[in-house]
């Protein structure tokens, strides 16, 4: 039986992660709280952020850095409540068509990493370079050949890892 396989067209796609995104949070930054508790820093009028990070229990310059990282995290913390800071997840995949006989079939194929944190940056580019490599290389165990893989990678050969930067729509 013949089969052939063609690559449609490769993407990259981010997306809101459907994850609890509070207990990330909380597991990597601290918790967000009414309440006021040691080591708290106030967000606004109704709401606290306690870090992991004890930093009330160190002494010296050691106090000084944790204190200094809580006070970044609790920013994030204040974006996480405003909904400007969350995870997500970055896809790289294919749309494919299959021919087997005379049947055909679209698929597709992707490789994906989810929890990433939305103000990633620069790391977004090498995540998605990183997906993107992965992929073509799934793609190449399927039988696709090198200059069609060439081919439809070729719009993200030039492309540097700060520019393969998207923003979720």
């Amino acid at each position: 039986m013949d089969v052939t396989i063609k690559i449609r067209n490769i993407f990259l796609k981010p997306e809101i992660d459907d994850c609890d995104h509070y207990r990330i949070f909380k597991d990597d930054y601290g918790q967000i709280t009414r309440n006021w508790e040691v080591n708290a820093i106030r967000i606004n009028d109704e709401i606290f952020f306690v870090p992991n990070e004890k930093w009330h229990q160190l002494h010296g310059q050691e106090r000084k850095n944790a204190y200094q990282a809580a006070v970044e995290d609790a920013d994030l913390a204040k974006q996480f409540c405003a909904g400007s800071f969350y995870y997500m997840g970055l896809i790289a995949g294919a749309n494919i068509t299959m021919r087997i006989g005379n049947e055909t079939i679209e698929d597709m194929l992707y490789e994906s990493l989810w929890g990433v944190e939305s103000n990633a940056g620069e790391y977004m580019g090498e995540i998605y370079r990183e997906l993107l490599n992965k992929l073509r290389y799934r793609l190449s165990e399927m039988g696709i050949g090198m200059l069609e893989l060439d081919a439809a990678f070729e719009k993200f050969a030039k492309i540097s890892d700060k520019d393969l930067r998207w923003e979720v729509i």
